[in-house]
């Protein structure tokens, strides 16, 4: 005994399957959209990460182009009043800073190193690469100069230079 489909039935069985061989293939496009999305944010992290590192070498290079010859000059005049290993006081600072260009000269290196403490913390600067570059200059910077962040601290009544002195002494325990 045969039985056989009438029309009706016919198509409802063709739109079943029609229907059944869409959702297959919308199941097989969004695995491929799913796909397409994990590559296209391993791209952008990737592109990220090339952004970050290379950002980070920018700024160190400000440093060696910039503010390397400052910091030596005033490592020297500062480590020059530091004499028979007693701390320098705040009238001998005031003294060696009558000059605005010595001001001016802190100033930028003081912000440069902040800038950089802050890239750091903010995860804007690779702090590996950054050490790798500067541990030894932020380190013996600070030492330096830290007197006159203190004496500027006193005249601001704000604590500058938080971020540079925090790292500094993070990288100088780590050492």
């Amino acid at each position: 005994m045969e039985s056989k489909l009438t029309l009706a039935e016919t198509l409802s069985l063709a739109g079943t399957l029609i229907l059944f061989s869409g959702l297959v293939v919308a199941i097989f496009q969004l695995s491929l959209l799913g796909k397409q999305v994990r590559l296209m944010f391993e791209h952008m992290n990737k592109q990220f990460d090339w952004t970050k590192k290379q950002s980070t070498f920018e700024y160190m290079s400000m440093y060696q182009k910039e503010l390397m010859p400052i910091n030596v000059e005033l490592q020297k005049r500062f480590n020059l009043l530091v004499q028979d290993g007693r701390d320098i006081t705040e009238s001998e600072i005031e003294h060696a800073l009558n000059n605005d260009n010595i001001r001016s000269q802190l100033f930028s290196l003081i912000f440069y190193f902040e800038h950089l403490a802050i890239g750091i913390e903010q995860e804007y600067f690779y702090e590996r690469i950054a050490r790798e570059f500067l541990s030894n200059v932020v380190i013996s910077t600070f030492n330096s100069i830290y007197p006159y962040i203190q004496v500027r601290r006193k005249e601001t009544n704000r604590e500058i230079a938080k971020h540079f002195e925090h790292l500094a002494r993070k990288w100088e325990k780590n050492r």
